[in-house]
């Protein structure tokens, strides 16, 4: 947290009129805060992927799962992220009461529950309810076959109508389908984190053991974990106005589950779906940083398309990492671009005497080593940044119901001078006339 230091330094000219808000205080003239912008307190949603796919294995011999673990670890031990917030969820959420295999409607509790699947064989390309489907969507030498899953490893797909496809550990081929309500799909389930906002490093062991704790296991319910990630990030920010707060979401698949458009003829909304969830909780403040991790055989389709989340959520590009190189590093790397991006160029406006100072006279300077301070222009909006000149905004309308916590710093302004640590970012406001 900033504790401002504040200067009152009123000159013989302190009565000319008030400046615009774009301009600084001049040398003789009184200006009532002179602070220097601390960055704004970070805090991290991590929405993480616990889906059966986590425990297939890298190139490195380790799972998926526990090469995200092994980087978050190191994250959390990392000393520059001494002070960060962090808070963790999982996904999927399983109805315990409701199983996961079945054969008819009933088992499931509701009717139409019971999901049975066929897919077309031998290119595997689409689902289908007969070989004409196949044909149809342009695979002419496939034929539809029915899947089912293993007796005693229900997230593997089997065929059981062409020789199984079970090992002797996963027990027979059995001819069922899935409860589409085994998963739970509503936000309430995903808003309520595991591991609630503590602060490295004093939260770090307990966001490990929660992960140590949980098996990978079942689909991905995407669309609920991220709209409840985001949902709880939100209402934190807005209980901690002076803090940012970001949502990471790290899987390893597209969605599978809890999207109606997934099981209809236009599936590719799934992602539009996602997009617009990450676009409501940028609206709201709310970053959507995105980590994917692929095999090479995916990474082609997936890429494209968790870029369209991240872009959605304000953060440009999603990170996608493929397994054939060393996940672990490339993760942790990952995390440590995104604590930098989301740390470097928002600063909490300090309080004077306990309340906010008059934002339509701030004026915000930024100054290179050794160099000239350079007064950046104030924009109304984040999309009102200049792409040459940057300048700076407010988190909140400063004419709106809720006044604004924090200045944010246009694209071309952040990367001014390079580094934060080139740089020094001074937050000024003129004193009322008279004064």
């Amino acid at each position: 947290m900033l504790v401002a230091t504040t200067a009152f330094a009123c000159g013989s000219r302190s009565g000319l009129p008030i400046p615009e808000p774009t301009d600084p205080p001049g040398p003789d003239q009184c200006v009532s805060l002179r602070a220097t912008a601390e960055i704004a307190d970070l805090d991290v949603f991590i929405m993480m992927d616990s889906s059966g796919s986590m425990d297939y294995a890298t190139a490195q011999g380790t799972t998926k799962w526990q090469a995200v673990r092994d980087a978050l670890a190191a994250f959390l031990q990392d000393s520059d992220s001494q002070g960060v917030g962090a808070a963790i969820s999982f996904f999927p959420v399983v109805d315990e009461a409701v199983p996961l295999l079945c054969d008819a409607a009933p088992v499931c509790g509701v009717p139409d529950a019971c999901q049975k699947f066929a897919v077309c064989l031998p290119s595997g390309g689409e689902l289908c309810d007969s070989t004409a489907d196949c044909v149809a969507d342009g695979f002419p030498e496939d034929t539809c076959h029915k899947i089912g899953f293993c007796e005693d490893a229900e997230d593997q797909a089997c065929l059981p109508d062409d020789g199984g496809g079970c090992s002797d550990e996963q027990g027979a081929c059995l001819d069922v389908g899935l409860c589409k309500n085994h998963y739970q799909c509503s936000v309430a389930a995903y808003d309520k984190p595991v591991v609630d906002v503590g602060v490295v490093p004093g939260i770090s062991a307990k966001v490990l053991q929660a992960i140590d704790s949980r098996m990978p296991n079942g689909g991905t319910t995407t669309l609920p974990a991220l709209q409840g990630a985001i949902a709880r990030a939100a209402a934190w920010a807005q209980a901690n106005p002076s803090h940012k707060s970001i949502v990471v979401l790290a899987t390893d698949g597209l969605p599978t589950h809890c999207d109606p458009a997934l099981d209809s003829d236009t599936p590719e909304l799934g992602i539009t779906h996602l997009v617009e969830a990450a676009a409501g909780g940028a609206s709201n403040g709310v970053q959507t940083f995105v980590i994917g991790v692929f095999g090479p055989d995916e990474q082609g389709e997936a890429a494209p398309n968790l870029d369209f989340i991240a872009s959605g959520g304000g953060t440009e590009n999603a990170f996608v990492i493929n397994t054939e190189d060393n996940v672990t590093e490339n993760f942790l790397a990952a995390l440590s671009e995104v604590r930098i991006t989301a740390k470097s160029c928002e600063f909490a406006i300090p309080l004077v005497d306990g309340a906010l100072p008059d934002v339509s006279r701030l004026t915000v300077q930024i100054t290179p080593a050794g160099g000239e301070a350079v007064t950046i222009p104030r924009r109304g909006s984040e999309a009102k940044c200049d792409a040459q000149t940057g300048g700076f905004y407010y988190d909140k309308d400063p004419d709106g119901p809720v006044p604004p916590a924090r200045v944010i710093l246009c694209p071309a302004s952040c990367g001014l001078f390079g580094s934060a640590t080139n740089r020094t970012v001074d937050l000024l406001v003129a004193c009322d006339e008279g004064k």
